[in-house]
């Protein structure tokens, strides 16, 4: 069971005069029970915060289950989704005060997650200067939330985007000093330049390997002709990131072959994310490119933006598959026997075997 709350924020100067509102506040309370991700399907923010932070049932995951109270992982579940107080009323921590009185005021609940950061649909479109700013103001505002008691899930996986305070530990006192968390390390991702622009012999190259993928890349020799025309122009393989491309396609090991002899590097970074090819072979579990990779020399102990390791990555895409599939099996429940087929084919071919599994992890060990 999932229940909405919406309601205004309503303030009185001083217990005087009329009640004005000065903003909103939204919220979701769940039970953790077999239908968890289901009753978290309402929203997208919501859906991520149950698969970054909980299994199907409402479980915390490890990372989360050892920095909480064995009291927070049963019980309800209250997700504070949205406070936002009018910009003529703020300063005076109207919507810390009303944040704690809700959950004050709600009861069954051991455990309330929240994303304290300010919700821009526009992101994208800001220059890298912007961006750097508004994660400024994200941070502050989580300091903010965190004078209350809310404490940050660590890591750098999704779930440090979500911020967690367990009923146990709710202050009694609604609002620590400012000061008080003036200092704490609040973690985001790191802000990368801009990636520099293709020339348009990069272009071309991202292009032969994008619309070769339907062909199978055959006949290989033409297709090699063609990408060494374009390296002669001026084109690099690693600034397009041909080998990460190859990988995520799972192309055929005489691609990579004849890619590596054309001069990309195997250990290459893409800038965007930290990944190497090896680090895309071990999320799509491509043993044999695994071996292959290795048997060149790429390193297995390279670490993504996410801090993760080619086996890290591996296992991280395990776990989404897997609660991916306990989704799945909740939905085959809702829809009755009618749907258990579709949602059996549907998950057909999706992961590797338990011994493909084990033995890429003795490779990436």
């Amino acid at each position: 069971m999932c229940d909405e709350i919406t309601g205004r924020l309503m303030y009185t100067a001083n217990g005087e005069g009329e009640p004005v509102v000065v903003g909103s506040l939204t919220a979701l309370r769940f039970n953790r029970d077999r239908n968890f991700y289901m009753n978290a399907d309402i929203t997208a923010d919501a859906m991520e915060m149950a698969t970054s932070c909980f299994n199907a049932i409402g479980r915390m995951k490890p990372l989360f289950a050892s920095i909480a109270l064995p009291s927070a992982s049963h019980g309800g579940l209250v997700y504070l989704d949205e406070v936002c107080v009018q910009s003529e009323h703020r300063g005076n921590d109207i919507g810390l005060h009303f944040a704690v009185a809700l959950l004050r005021y709600l009861p069954d609940w051991t455990l309330c997650v929240q994303t304290p950061f300010v919700k821009d649909a526009i992101w994208k479109e800001r220059t890298h200067e912007e961006l750097l700013e508004y994660d400024q103001v994200r941070a502050k505002i989580a300091r903010h939330f965190a004078r209350v008691g809310f404490h940050q899930i660590p890591g750098k996986s999704k779930a440090k985007e979500f911020w967690f305070l367990e009923r146990e530990r709710m202050l009694k006192q609604p609002v620590a000093n400012k000061a008080s968390v003036r200092d704490l390390v609040v973690i985001q991702d790191v802000r990368k330049p801009p990636l520099p622009a293709k020339t348009d012999a990069d272009q071309a190259i991202h292009d032969l390997i994008q619309n070769s993928k339907a062909q199978l890349f055959q006949p290989v020799n033409i297709f090699i002709t063609k990408v060494t025309e374009q390296i002669s122009n001026g084109g690099k393989l690693d600034r397009v990131n041909a080998l990460h491309c190859l990988a995520a396609m799972d192309a055929p090991l005489i691609v990579f072959l004849a890619i590596c002899a054309l001069g990309a590097d195997i250990n290459h970074v893409d800038p965007a994310n930290g990944c190497t090819p090896l680090h895309i072979a071990s999320m799509k579990q491509n043993k044999e490119l695994v071996q292959y990779l290795l048997g060149l020399g790429a390193k297995k102990n390279c670490e993504n933006d996410k801090g993760q390791t080619p086996l890290d990555s591996m296992i991280d895409t395990i776990d989404e598959m897997n609660g991916f599939k306990e989704l799945l099996a909740q939905m085959t429940g809702r829809v009755g026997a009618g749907g258990a087929g579709l949602v059996g084919g549907m998950l057909t071919g999706m992961d590797r075997t338990d011994n493909v599994t084990r033995e890429l992890r003795e490779m990436l060990s």
